[in-house]
């Protein structure tokens, strides 16, 4: 089933960033890490045609493009069993993968 975003949403998957080393403190069992902060990084799915232009341009670029939202207005829509994640371009705060030259940081 394909889903299309409109009224100025994106399609956006979570996902996790790879620790770049273990910890030296083992913890116990038990212990259960607290999520990152308020902000996550997301994989950029697709937009709907009346984004700002910015993200026509990500959807444009083939390299994997990832974005950073506050994890607390993503909205998860279940159909039967497939679930897609969306948010809307106002929750976008950064943009984390490289450009293809076309932005500057």
């Amino acid at each position: 089933m394909l889903f299309t975003p409109i009224n100025k949403y994106l399609l956006v998957e979570a996902f996790e960033i790879p620790k770049e080393r273990d910890s030296l403190i083992e913890l116990p069992e038990e212990y259960k890490k607290k999520s990152g902060g308020r902000y996550i990084p997301v994989r950029f799915l697709s937009c709907a045609s009346d984004c700002l232009g910015i993200y026509e341009e990500l959807f444009d670029v083939e390299s994997e493009v990832i974005l950073v939202v506050d994890q607390s207005m993503i909205e998860d829509i279940l159909i039967g069993d497939s679930k897609y994640s969306i948010i809307h371009q106002n929750h976008i705060v950064g943009i984390i993968a490289p450009m293809e030259g076309k932005y500057e940081t």
